[in-house]
């Protein structure tokens, strides 16, 4: 008994949903370092799938069609996400932005004592 199993890489390129799973696939990759185990790369695959089903069962559901439920949404979201959260992405520091004292001069509106002053 053979089992065939298909990758992403077996599917036809041209499709959107493939395309999008690989992008995802790609920067998950990078955002793991560029260089994954196996294990990783597994994990990986099965998060970029998972991330694009769900984006196409939304978009189904929100153009209407009869066959998607919001149930099917709910479910592959949240499989979608609990495969994202095992990769364990690293958060990226955000980058420091304007402190309040920094908006507040740059929006300064002189007030009626300085106005006159």
């Amino acid at each position: 008994m053979t089992t065939d199993v298909l990758s992403l890489d077996d599917l036809d390129g041209r499709c959107r949903f493939v395309k999008r799973a690989r992008a995802l696939a790609r920067e998950f990759t990078a955002a793991l370092g560029g260089n994954p185990a196996p294990h990783e790369m597994i994990m990986i695959r099965s998060a970029s799938e998972l991330v694009a089903i769900s984006e196409q069962t939304r978009a189904a559901l929100l153009a209407g069609k009869a066959t998607v439920s919001l149930n099917d949404v709910v479910r592959s979201e949240n499989a979608a996400a609990r495969a994202v959260r095992n990769l364990r992405i690293p958060a990226t520091a955000a980058k420091p932005g304007l402190s309040i004292d920094d908006i507040r001069a740059r929006y300064a509106v002189p007030g009626p004592a300085e106005a006159g002053a």
